[in-house]
Parts: C-alpha cells; structure tokens; sequence
C-alpha cells in the first residue's frame, strides 16, 4: 500500500490557497500511488452570527493568504452585518452528499471555494449549497434531503474520525501511508515539487 491522503474543510481559506498545489501534485503523483481525500472540519452546525474579533481575523487571513498564494477573493463578503456565523460542518456534508448522487467531490468542492471567496455567496446556508448542486447538474430536491440525511451525517463523523486517527489537528493536511510508516508530508503553497520529492524519496526507502 502506498498512499497519499488530503485532509481538508471546504471553508479553510488555507485549503482554497492550496488547491492548485494539490492539483499539482495529484497530476505528477506516481501512477502506483492511491489517492483518497478525507473532509475534516473547523467548526460544527451554528446560525450564531460570529463575533467580530473572529471576523476581523478571518477577513485579515484571506489578505495574508491572497499575498502568499496565487488566489483572489472577494473581499466584500466581510461586509456582512451582522457578520455570518462560524459553521462549516454543513459545507463538508455537501461534498458527501454530491457524492451520494454521483458528483465529483472535487467539482464540488470546487464549486463551493468559488462560491464562498470569489462570489460572496453563503456557503453555510443549505439553500445555496443546494443552488451550487443543481449548477453541477444534480437533483436540487435529492441533494437538499441527502445534505441533512443521517447518512451523510454518519459519513462525515466517519471521515472525521479516520482524520484523527492519522493524528491530523489542521488544514490542509496531506498524509502518506505504505506498509512500512505512516506520516504528515509538507504543505508548501506553491511548489507541488517539494511534496512529490518527498514522496518519491518514501517510495524508494519502502521499496530497498
């Protein structure tokens, strides 16, 4: 077995900053290596309107993030009164539900990144997670009753526990497992190379 896993929340900016390194990666991955993705998650269901310290942070984060990594955001999102509340766990279980129906998670990951930081849509509102969907070509009622289902409830809890399993406390995360060690591999914005070295050098020492 040789593995590469990525650990990711759809509303981590990081993640968002990340995306085309990862895509980058997976392209040059070693044809021998299996890909999975796990989705994590940074905060749990919460209509509560986050505070404004939290806010400030988060809009101060994209800036930091846009400067580093080769992304834009709509930075109008923060513009919100009152601010929108910390919630992610509902945007993890859109990408599950996508699945259930036969989407890609990446396309629907995709779609909610574009939607949160480039269109100022509100991502933690099922309505819209639901909008997002149907643009991908799925069943707008089918999506909305699967997105709150116990069993997409069941399958993030499920993914949340095997992400910490792996000891993943963070976003992006990338681990890499074979028969012989598991472990964190480097997240580096912007140069796929470092990651791939690394895993090529992993591959050389399970196969000696």
């Amino acid at each position: 077995m040789q593995r590469l896993t990525y650990v990711y929340d759809p509303m981590c900016s990081w993640c968002f900053g990340f995306a085309d390194t990862y895509n980058a990666i997976c392209a040059d991955l070693p044809a021998q290596v299996t890909s999975a993705r796990l989705l994590g998650g940074l905060a749990p269901d919460s209509d509560t309107p986050m505070d404004s310290g939290m806010a400030d942070m988060l809009a101060a984060t994209w800036h930091r993030i846009e400067a580093q990594c080769a992304v834009t955001f709509d930075h109008g999102y923060w513009d919100q009164s009152p601010p929108p509340p910390r919630t992610t766990f509902v945007a993890c279980r859109a990408v599950i539900a996508a699945q259930t129906l036969g989407a890609s998670d990446l396309d629907m990951l995709r779609a909610i990144q574009r939607a949160y930081y480039q269109q100022r849509r509100n991502v933690w509102q099922p309505a819209v997670l639901t909008e997002l969907a149907v643009e991908l070509g799925l069943d707008g009622a089918a999506f909305a009753h699967a997105l709150d289902s116990v069993a997409t409830r069941a399958a993030h809890t499920d993914q949340q526990r095997q992400a910490a399993a792996m000891g993943v406390q963070g976003y992006p995360t990338l681990v890499w497992q074979d028969d012989r060690q598991s472990g964190r591999l480097p997240v580096e914005y912007g140069t796929p190379a470092v990651t791939l070295d690394v895993i090529r050098s992993l591959m050389a020492a399970d196969n000696a």
